[in-house]
């Protein structure tokens, strides 16, 4: 009998220390999930801007900007963390699209470029017209092209403004300033600035002097 209430007891004693170590595990668990609950990124997008133009032309137009820390987003970086070119369309090419063994026409020049932090300071927008799969289609007519950004928190549409791009050319669009609470001011449409690096890396800023 004496046996057996020992072999009982020590029986309990394991599982306690069971419970105890699974409850350390849990509660271990708990602490490290707040963690990895604060490195996540919030995909609502603050702004959206877009660049559209004529949809059956062949030209390819491309949406650049540059940020408060100088981060600079385009197509040959898309991704910049809190600014990101989430369409990079490239006029008449890739139109043709083959679903379910039909070929589908979709006609549509758009690009959509999505601001998705609230980071103060200012940021600078423009445009630059990449090329043509036309001969000669750019270069004595400049292409009109909307460019419109949309704050996203309520949705409202904040500036609208049509520019005039040639072959080749980047052409300043506008700037803007967002404070701390993620507010759009001081937009200005008379900036002649360019963000857009150069082969050679370096880039035209204000003045087209290559200096701010």
């Amino acid at each position: 009998m004496r046996k057996y209430s020992n072999n009982l007891a020590f029986t309990d004693l394991l599982f306690n220390l069971l419970i105890g170590f699974t409850s350390l595990l849990l509660i271990a668990f708990l602490l490290i999930n707040p963690i990895a609950e604060e490195g996540k990124i919030d995909p609502r997008s603050e702004f959206i801007i877009t660049s559209s133009w004529d949809d059956e032309s062949a030209i390819d137009i491309d949406l650049w900007i540059k940020g408060p820390d100088d981060t600079i987003v385009g197509f040959p970086s898309k991704d910049g963390r809190y600014m990101v070119l989430e369409r990079d369309d490239l006029g008449d090419t890739n139109d043709l699209i083959q679903l379910n063994g039909d070929t589908i026409l979709i006609q549509r020049n758009l690009e959509t470029l999505s601001i998705n932090a609230i980071v103060p300071g200012e940021y600078i927008v423009t445009v630059h017209n990449y090329s043509t799969s036309v001969s000669n289609e750019n270069e004595e007519y400049p292409t009109p092209v909307t460019i419109d950004i949309m704050d996203m928190n309520p949705i409202s549409l904040d500036m609208s403004r049509t520019v005039k791009v040639r072959l080749k050319e980047e052409v300043s669009v506008f700037s803007f300033m967002v404070d701390e609470d993620g507010n759009i001011y001081d937009m200005n449409d008379q900036i002649d600035v360019k963000i857009r690096p150069k082969k050679d890396g370096s880039r035209t800023f204000r003045n087209g002097n290559g200096v701010e």
